[in-house]
């Protein structure tokens, strides 16, 4: 009877010392992955084309008085292709300001070419960001 709870206490320690390590190995997997999914420098890039643009608001508080300030900023809608299929990404105009108006005449030439670089996840070309090109 003894040597059934020792063997069987040996079993149970193997056991958790396995689950330890397979814990770890899991662990450090999705640490990698995450480091690498942040970095997009290693993305291929593709050539695109602007084909909209649009006026985003953000309110930002103003100091400890109650007023918001509402900021505009102009976005490009940029279209790439990626193997045959075609996907779409918004990038930053450059321009803010606190006129709507102002705005919305800036980002209203489409710019032709496109003067952004977009880059992709190769495992998910819908996933990309896009750069002004200085």
């Amino acid at each position: 009877m003894m040597s059934y709870v020792r063997q069987r206490t040996r079993q149970i320690k193997r056991l958790q010392v396995s689950l330890i390590a397979l814990s770890a190995v899991i662990v450090l997997a999705v640490l990698i992955y995450l480091g690498f999914k942040g970095r997009t420098g290693w993305w291929p890039e593709a050539d695109c084309t602007v084909v909209s643009s649009r006026v985003v608001s953000s309110r930002a508080p103003m100091g400890a008085t109650r007023e918001v300030l509402i900021m505009y900023r102009g976005e490009y809608g940029l279209s790439y292709v990626v193997k045959g299929k075609e996907h779409f990404v918004w990038a930053d105009s450059g321009w803010i300001d606190t006129s709507e108006e102002f705005i919305g005449k800036k980002v209203a030439e489409l710019s032709i070419p496109c003067r952004f670089r977009v880059q992709y996840n190769p495992l998910n070309p819908a996933e990309s960001v896009a750069h002004l090109r200085r």
